[in-house]
């Protein structure tokens, strides 16, 4: 459940200039902070002009989770293989992709360098894009579509999780919808996708007694009132005892 904090690494190599590692961020900030989510085909691509660092392809909404209807998009990079351990992308003609992009001052949609994608065809693809799937639908058919860069934390939930080990749930995962005072009380809690049980009811119990924190623009603590957050709880299966249990990765 994966995006986009930029680390950038400085040291010598060659033409490619740096390398950089992008650390993890979990899907509900991914998906909360992008103006455009959707599952797209590369239709055709082309070279940047001058020295822009950014690729214009032609693309094919195959699923729109988030966003307007749109023909193109922006890619940071050059397209060329040998520039990808320099953070830029590179995507081929016909692949198919999901991607979290963000709109720019010029009103295009843009993938900045750790920008979320999920490379569908690739080799590499994971058992983890299913649910990230499963939870784009899900979002997109409760018209799950505020935007915000807040990046809220909390208490952990760890203890409070270890008390409901050996549950048993049907569902995967459940997301829900956290609106927030200026004091970054939880005012209230929306089930977007539920368990349908009473754990429901603890989990938002839960989310109203933690002390949260959050950072937007490098500000702390300080949001506006009725900000909004996602928060997916999974629901896993120990493979050494089976037993069930609650956490947030």
């Amino acid at each position: 459940m994966k995006k986009t904090v930029l680390i950038i690494i400085v040291f010598l190599m060659g033409i490619n200039g740096y390398a950089c590692l992008c650390i993890t961020q979990k899907i509900e900030q991914n998906y909360k902070s992008s103006s455009f989510v959707a599952k797209i085909k590369i239709l055709n691509t082309y070279k940047p002009v001058d020295s822009n660092k950014y690729f214009k392809a032609d693309i094919l909404i195959e699923d729109s989770y988030k966003g307007e209807m749109i023909s193109s998009i922006y890619f940071y990079g050059v397209n060329e293989k040998g520039w990808d351990s320099a953070c830029y992308f590179h995507v081929e003609k016909e692949e198919n992709l999901v991607v979290f992009a963000a709109r720019n001052s010029e009103g295009n949609y843009v993938l900045e360098a750790c920008s979320r994608i999920l490379y569908l065809d690739r080799a590499n693809n994971n058992e983890s894009y299913d649910q990230e799937l499963e939870i784009l639908k899900v979002l997109k058919s409760k018209k799950v579509n505020f935007n915000n860069d807040i990046k809220f934390t909390s208490e952990s939930f760890g203890r409070d999780f270890r008390k409901y080990y050996g549950i048993n749930l049907k569902k995967d995962f459940a997301i829900y919808e956290l609106t927030f005072d200026e004091k970054l009380k939880v005012k209230c809690v929306k089930k977007v996708e539920s368990f349908n049980g009473k754990i429901d009811r603890k989990i938002i119990k839960l989310f109203k007694s933690k002390k949260w924190s959050s950072t937007v623009d490098y500000v702390k603590d300080k949001i506006p009132k009725n900000s909004k957050h996602l928060v997916v709880v999974y629901y896993k299966v120990n493979s050494k005892d089976g037993k069930g249990y609650l956490t947030l990765y």
